[in-house]
């Protein structure tokens, strides 16, 4: 629907729309979560279950742990896009929607946080590797290239405000919607 569309629309018309795009993006977050929740249940299950040679017993230990806090993250952002999903539909005004809507944007950027300083983590065992198999200097290398990219990371989150303020084109679009929705009288 083009923006000339949407405006000559009338104000409970644009309302319900709204709802209606931002439920839609709500559930494409819950079935990616769904998916992406499975894939790392089946990774932990690979885990205990066949218990691979080629990993020592501390890697695979140290695996499950990260692979776990996946999950917590994974399920943060899956719990978060269910409860807007059955928030949504009691919402009556735009600016609750707007408040609703951009604190479910906040704690799936915060989960979504979480996802990538784990993945970050994982090269762990790598450098364990390297470690008693290869020279001391080469270890020492990476290991301080890996905590100076999870400092980075931390510093960019906390202090710069890295993923603060990124929203889709979607959620800008709608966020933007809601916004000019409220402001019109």
């Amino acid at each position: 629907m083009t923006l000339d569309e949407f405006y000559s629309l009338s104000k409970e018309e644009c309302f319900e729309r709204l709802k209606d795009e931002s439920r839609a993006q709500a559930k494409q977050r819950l079935c990616g979560g769904v998916v992406i929740l499975l894939l790392i249940l089946a990774v932990i299950t690979y885990i205990v279950v066949s218990k691979p040679q080629e990993f020592e017993f501390y890697t695979n230990a140290f695996y499950i742990c990260l692979l776990s806090i996946l999950c917590f993250a994974d399920v943060w952002l899956t719990v978060n896009n269910l409860r807007f999903l059955l928030l949504v539909d009691r919402l009556d005004t735009p600016k609750h929607l707007l408040h609703w809507y951009e604190n479910m944007i906040k704690n799936n950027r915060n989960a979504s946080f979480l996802l990538v300083l784990v993945l970050i983590i994982s090269f762990y065992p790598e450098v364990a590797y390297h470690f008693k198999y290869f020279d001391l200097i080469w270890t020492l290398t990476n290991l301080t290239f890996k905590v100076a990219l999870v400092a980075l990371l931390i510093y960019a989150y906390f202090k710069v405000g890295l993923w603060r303020g990124y929203k889709t084109r979607r959620d800008e679009e709608i966020t933007d919607r809601l916004q000019d929705l409220i402001d019109m009288k």
